[in-house]
C-alpha cells in the first residue's frame, strides 16, 4: 500500500494536502528561513492519529515535521527534507479550565487570542508574551521558552503537565497526569498538577526541542487571576544602563506584575496601536529606551497591594524625575488595558508594521552584560552595511531579574533571495558574534543551531544519544539543532 493510501486510512482523504500550491504555503513563514516542499501535509486531529502518522513514517523512514499553527517566526517548522508536515492547527480544542486550582489544558493549536478570550470570561488569565500575533498557538510559544511578562519565580515555568508522542508513536504522559493517563473529570492525580516523577522528570524533555523528539498533543498550564485593579508607570531614559539599573532595583525589591524595556522603535509601534502613520512622530518623541511596569491588586484586598507597592517603587525612584506616563496618556491608558492581552488580529502585527519581515535573535544573559553585547550588536549591525533596515530591542527581565531575555527585531523588506541570503549571513554573523561574548542562545534556530551546539563538547553528544534513544529511525523534524 502506498503511503498516500496508509495516510487516507489514517486521516482521511479530506484531510490530506498534496497540491503544489498549499504545499508550498508550508515552507515559508514570518521569518527569512526558507523550508523545502513537504510530500504531504496532513491535518491531525486527535493524538491517536498522531501516533499511527509516526508509525507509518518510522516503517517507511519518513521525515516528520510537526507544525502547530499558520503563524510563526522563527522558521522550526519548516521541512528541511520533504516528507510528511503534520498540520496540528485544527487540534485547537481548550480541554479544560479548572477556575480553582488555576489551571488550563490546551491542545496545540488553540491560539493566543481564544485563550485570551476564554479565559477573559472567567477572570483569569495565562502568562502571555510580549504582544502575541493572535493566531499563534500558545502552547508553541511555551515550548519554546518564549518569556513571560511577568518575571516572578512561580511563572518562569508555567507548563504543569503534559501529554507527548514519542517518534517510535508511543505516548507518554509526564507527572501527575501519568498515573491514570486520563485527564477528564474530576481526576485527584491530575488535579494534584504536579510536574514532577514519579521519579525522573521528564517535562522539560520538549522545551526547545522544536518538534525532535516528539509532538506534545495537550499541556496544563498554570493561571493567575486577572485583576481589574492596576496601574501602569512609564519609565523614560537615554542610556540603557540607567534603565537596568532601575530595573534591576525594582525586581529585586519583588513588587510588580509585568515588567520590560523597549527601545522606542519597539515601543512607538506597539503605543501606535497599529497605526503606521503615528510611528515615526511617536517615535521622535519617545525617550532612546522605555521600561514598563505594572502594578496589579490582588483577588482579596487589591486597593492594599498596590497602595503598598507603589510606595516601594516611589522610594526607589525618589531620586528620578523619569516617569512619563502623563505625557503619553491615551497610549498609556491603551497599555494598560491590553498588555495582557495578544495584539489585536485586526490589525497588521505590531512586528510586520515597519517593513513587512522581520528576524528576531533572542538570547539570555545577565544584567551587568547587556551593555557590552547591545554595543556588540551595534558594531556588527555598522559592519554588515545592511541598508533599508531597521532595528528594535525588547529586554526582559526574568525570576526577579536573575537573567535577562534580549531580543533584537531586524526589519527588512522582503525583496526576494538577495536580501533573504543577506539577512540569513548577518544572523549567522550575529549570533556567532554575540555568542562569542557570552550571549546564551537557549534557542537556537536555523544554521546557527548547528554553530551553537558545536560549541557545547559533551553535551551535545548526551543530546545526540537521548535523540536516538527516542527516535531511533532520525525521523523528527531533522536538520534542526544538531541533528
Amino acid at each position: 500500500m502506498s503511503v498516500r493510501e496508509e495516510l487516507k486510512k489514517i486521516v482521511g482523504n479530506e484531510n490530506i494536502v498534496e497540491d503544489t500550491d498549499s504545499l508550498l504555503r508550508y515552507c515559508a513563514d514570518e521569518s527569512p528561513f526558507k523550508g523545502k516542499m513537504p510530500n504531504y501535509a496532513v491535518k491531525v486531529k486527535s493524538a491517536d492519529e498522531i501516533k499511527n502518522i509516526l508509525k507509518l513514517a518510522n516503517k517507511k523512514k519518513i521525515p516528520v515535521v510537526p507544525s502547530s499553527s499558520k503563524i510563526h517566526f522563527n522558521g522550526a517548522s519548516l521541512p528541511t527534507q520533504g516528507g510528511i508536515l503534520l498540520d496540528m492547527s485544527e487540534m485547537d480544542k481548550i480541554l479544560l479550565i479548572d477556575e480553582r486550582n488555576r489551571k488550563i489544558i490546551i491542545e496545540p493549536g488553540v491560539s493566543w487570542k481564544k485563550i485570551d478570550e476564554e479565559l477573559e470570561k472567567k477572570k483569569l488569565r495565562m502568562f502571555n508574551p510580549l504582544f502575541p500575533h493572535s493566531g499563534t498557538s500558545a502552547l508553541t510559544d511555551l515550548l519554546e521558552r518564549v518569556p513571560a511578562l511577568i518575571p516572578k519565580f512561580e511563572y518562569a515555568d508555567p507548563i504543569l503537565t503534559l501529554e507527548a508522542v514519542f517518534p517510535t508513536g508511543d505516548l507518554m504522559r509526564t507527572g501527575s497526569a501519568s498515573i491514570t493517563m486520563s485527564y477528564k473529570g474530576d481526576n485527584p492525580a491530575v488535579d494534584l498538577v504536579c510536574p514532577y516523577g514519579p521519579g525522573m522528570d521528564f517535562f522539560r524533555l520538549f522545551h526547545g526541542a522544536q518538534g525532535t523528539l516528539g509532538v506534545v498533543t495537550w499541556a496544563a498550564v498554570k493561571l493567575e487571576h486577572r485583576s481589574p485593579l492596576k496601574k501602569l508607570f512609564l519609565f523614560g531614559y537615554e542610556g540603557i544602563e540607567d534603565a537596568i539599573s532601575d530595573i534591576q532595583k525594582i525586581q529585586r525589591s519583588m513588587i510588580g506584575q509585568e515588567c520590560f524595556i523597549l527601545d522606542n522603535t519597539n515601543a512607538s509601534l506597539i503605543l501606535s496601536q497599529g497605526d503606521i502613520s503615528k510611528c515615526e512622530a511617536l517615535k521622535r518623541k519617545l525617550p532612546k529606551f522605555l521600561a514598563m511596569l505594572m502594578l496589579r491588586g490582588a483577588k482579596r484586598r487589591p486597593e492594599e497591594k498596590i497602595a503598598y507597592e507603589e510606595k516601594a517603587l516611589k522610594e526607589i525612584m525618589k531620586d528620578k524625575d523619569n516617569e512619563i506616563s502623563s505625557s503619553f496618556e491615551q497610549e498609556s491608558e491603551w497599555l494598560k488595558g491590553n498588555v495582557e492581552k495578544c495584539w489585536p488580529d485586526e490589525k497588521v502585527y505590531w512586528k510586520n508594521m515597519l517593513k513587512g519581515r522581520v528576524l528576531q535573535i533572542s538570547y539570555k544573559t545577565t544584567a551587568n552584560r547587556i551593555p557590552h553585547l547591545l554595543s556588540k550588536y551595534e558594531q556588527i549591525v555598522s559592519t554588515t552595511n545592511m541598508k533599508n533596515i531597521e532595528c528594535g530591542l525588547y529586554i526582559q527581565p526574568i525570576e526577579y531579574g536573575r537573567a535577562y531575555h534580549c531580543e533584537h527585531h531586524l526589519y527588512y523588506e522582503d525583496n526576494g533571495k538577495d536580501i533573504s541570503d543577506k539577512i540569513l549571513s548577518f544572523n549567522r554573523q550575529a549570533v556567532m558574534g554575540l555568542n562569542s561574548e557570552g550571549a546564551f542562545f537557549s534557542t537556537p534556530y536555523g544554521d546557527v543551531g548547528k554553530i551553537i551546539f558545536d560549541k557545547t563538547g559533551g553535551y551535545r553528544e548526551a543530546v545526540r544519544k537521548i535523540k536516538n534513544i527516542f527516535d531511533p529511525a532520525g525521523i523528527m523534524n531533522p536538520g534542526r539543532l544538531s541533528f
